[in-house]
């Protein structure tokens, strides 16, 4: 048998090689390209991180915790504030550190707010919270939520008595995840207590071993001649974790608590004309009010429990 060869069918085979190699070609030169195009984004957004960053930290030297930040605008010629509300907008325009045709606009937005949002606290690091609201104070809800599989919680609260002027304070130990799947809770002294309560979000009960809510009205204190003064919550942490997340949630007239930071900063030119450009996106949530050493104020966790030595 004569297998016949014939010039249209070679040369089908030669366009459908060619065709083969210039798809091999393209997609090479492609993936080059994205990789050159993301390369380049990737330099860009370390150096806007890194002079957001700077700004923030400029920022946070400037404004001291001490005070608020009413008046920020006259101290600061490039903030100013957001209509009639307490948050303050800071903007610059920064060149970048490698490439000086770059000009990097930045935009910081300041605020002190009663809602904390997951705030990162060490194991037994104390975050302290202001209830000093008014003649009487703030004695509505606190919800908590936090992160974690094994957290525990100390809480504290230093209140005035009225009665004979002293200061004192009352403190609950909360263990949503001890052994024998139960909630553990312990008053210190015996006969004053938190009421730790299941939290209760859109009609869904949240996991008691990552959340929890109480009221200070309900704290059992003889008399109602008293006045609390600050609330200061402690994660105690079982395995090998060393940090929690904590958000808390207070109703209305609970004080401000955290001083928030959010920068962005993104190239000034791009930014005006919609072409793609990484944006380096920073946040830092400051408490405004630290909470001092506790000298012999510490808990024991067993393998069971959360014990208060007495």
């Amino acid at each position: 048998m004569i297998n016949k060869r014939y010039p249209g069918q070679i040369l089908v085979i030669v366009l459908l090689v060619l065709s083969i190699l210039g798809i091999f070609v393209v997609s090479i030169a492609t993936s080059t390209q994205r990789d050159v195009e993301e390369r380049v984004r990737n330099e860009k957004y370390e150096q806007y991180y890194s002079l957001t960053e700077r700004r923030l930290l400029q920022l946070i030297q400037e404004t001291n915790l001490d005070s608020t930040l009413t008046g920020l605008e006259n101290d600061l010629t490039n903030c100013t504030r957001v209509g009639n509300t307490g948050r303050y907008n800071c903007t610059y325009t920064d060149v970048s550190e490698t490439d000086s045709l770059d000009q990097v606009s930045i935009d910081v937005t300041l605020e002190d707010t009663n809602e904390v949002r997951q705030l990162q606290l060490q194991k037994d690091q104390t975050f302290m919270m202001n209830l000093q609201n008014g003649g009487s104070g703030y004695r509505g809800v606190i919800q908590m939520q936090w992160t974690g599989p094994q957290v525990a919680w100390v809480v504290s609260m230093d209140y005035r008595d009225l009665n004979d002027g002293r200061y004192k304070v009352i403190k609950g130990v909360y263990d949503g995840n001890p052994t024998g799947s139960r909630v553990y809770e312990q008053a210190i002294p015996n006969n004053n207590t938190f009421t730790f309560e299941p939290l209760v979000l859109s009609g869904v009960t949240q996991p008691a071993a990552n959340a929890m809510q109480f009221n200070i009205s309900s704290v059992d204190l003889t008399g109602s001649n008293w006045r609390p003064l600050y609330l200061r919550v402690k994660p105690i942490i079982a395995s090998g974790e060393l940090l929690t997340e904590l958000t808390v949630t207070g109703g209305t007239g609970f004080p401000n608590q955290v001083r928030t930071y959010l920068g962005e900063g993104i190239s000034a030119e791009e930014s005006n004309t919609g072409d793609d450009s990484p944006t380096a996106i920073l946040e830092v949530q400051l408490p405004l009010h630290p909470a001092p050493a506790e000298f012999f104020d510490y808990v024991l966790r067993s393998e069971n429990d959360v014990v208060k030595p007495r």
